[in-house]
This record gives C-alpha cells, sequence and structure tokens, in this order.
C-alpha cells in the first residue's frame, strides 16, 4: 500500500518508472514516516510479520536453514531501527501432548531473534503479563550488575493542547502557497488527507475532534513546501 500511494504521488503505475531509481527511496522514506508518526502520538507499536526460512553458509561451507521475518530488506531496514524486540513465536508440546506457545528473544545460529535489553530472558511464555514481568526482571538485573540507574517517575513536560482554529488557518495559507507553486499539489495534499483519514475529505471538512490527524496534515504540507 505504501508503494502503491508513492506511486500515485508520483503519478506512475510502477514504482520503477520513478526516473533515478528514487521510487524505492521514497518508499523507504514514506514508510519510516508514518511508523514514526504512530511511535509519536504515543501508541506501543507492535508488528507481526509471518517467517521466512532461508539457506546460508557457513564457515566451513555448510549449509544451515535461517528463520526470520518475511519482510522485504528495505521495510527490515525501518523497522529495525524502531522496535526494542524482535521476538521469534513458536509452539512445543510436553510429554503429555500438551502445547504451550514461547517467545524467543535472542538470537541463534537458526532463529533471527534479539532485543534492547541485555539480560532480558531468552525464552518467555507468550504472554502480555509474563512479557512485561520479563521486561521488568531485565531492568532489575541491569541495575543489579551494570549499575544502570532505574528511574520510577519522570518529570513529564505537559505540553499545551493543540489549537484547532490556528492549525486551520496556516493549512489554509499552506494550501494557497502550494497550489500556488504547482496546481498538481492540491491532489497530493487531498491524497496524503485520505492517507491520514482513511478515506477521502476535504481540509474543511475536517471537525474539531479530529485536531491531532489535522495536525498531521499539517506536518504533510510543511514537509512539501520545504521539499
Amino acid at each position: 500500500m505504501c508503494e502503491q500511494f508513492v506511486c500515485a504521488q508520483n503519478g506512475v503505475q510502477s514504482i520503477r518508472d520513478i526516473p533515478w531509481g528514487q521510487g524505492w527511496t521514497l518508499v523507504k522514506k514514506e514508510f519510516e514516516t508514518c511508523l514514526r508518526k504512530i511511535t509519536m502520538l504515543g501508541y506501543g507499536l507492535v508488528l507481526i510479520s509471518h517467517i521466512e526460512t532461508r539457506k546460508e553458509k557457513t564457515a566451513d561451507d555448510s549449509e544451515i536453514e535461517i528463520l526470520a521475518p518475511s519482510m522485504p530488506k528495505r521495510c527490515y531496514e525501518v523497522v529495525n531501527q524502531i522496535v526494542d524486540i524482535i521476538g521469534y513465536i513458536a509452539t512445543e508440546w510436553d510429554e503429555n501432548g500438551e502445547s504451550q506457545r514461547w517467545l524467543y528473544t535472542r538470537q541463534t545460529p537458526t532463529v533471527m531473534a534479539g532485543s534492547r535489553f541485555p539480560y532480558l530472558a531468552p525464552k518467555i511464555k507468550l504472554g502480555y503479563d509474563e512479557l512485561v514481568k520479563a521486561i521488568n526482571d531485565a531492568i532489575d538485573k541491569q541495575r543489579e550488575i551494570d549499575g544502570a540507574t532505574v528511574v520510577d517517575k519522570i518529570e513529564q513536560k505537559i505540553e499545551e493542547p493543540l489549537n484547532f482554529n490556528q492549525i486551520r488557518t496556516e493549512a489554509q495559507t499552506l494550501w494557497g502557497n502550494l497550489v500556488g507553486k504547482d496546481p498538481a499539489n492540491a491532489d497530493k495534499i487531498l491524497k496524503k488527507v485520505e492517507m491520514i483519514f482513511g478515506r477521502k475529505i476535504k481540509l474543511s471538512e475536517i471537525t474539531e475532534d479530529q485536531v491531532d490527524l489535522f495536525n498531521l496534515v499539517l506536518i504533510e504540507m510543511k514537509d512539501m513546501l520545504n521539499a
């Protein structure tokens, strides 16, 4: 969908039709921008991928099979910079035939995994509470072993609420500047609005309870003006 959006922005049928190979660069930038905006809005981000099995040669020239996320390389490069944990979920059966799902958080010769927590358990029973406890345990262990400082409470900066009328006025000004610069920018802006809102909507139809989304539109318009 990200690729289709960039194609629509540039008026081409295929990403390869954008000159000088810039299409893939634009797709990567758009994908990264969207993911980072989600995290900046205060949401936790969980990305789920199927796995793929690929063969790689070892030092002795033999081959091993590695389980890894089945996502394009450009996609993985963006995701890998954002996430705190790359986990592999697998099902195991005990001697009674009962199944249990586990989350593996540490790299092995045959499984791609890892985390930013050096003392996170390599194998955790799959579940939200179990993961939270494992992360807390890892933080406590890092404090004990490495002397890391753990802060229970942080001083939160209270941000001023978004001003709907101010955003609307600034958006109207940017619309005039962008469309005056290039009439084709009108369609580009509306495509960005549709992507953010999930449906076609005019700037004049955005209501005050949608101010957070309106602010994202404003950011996109500023980026267009500075491009």
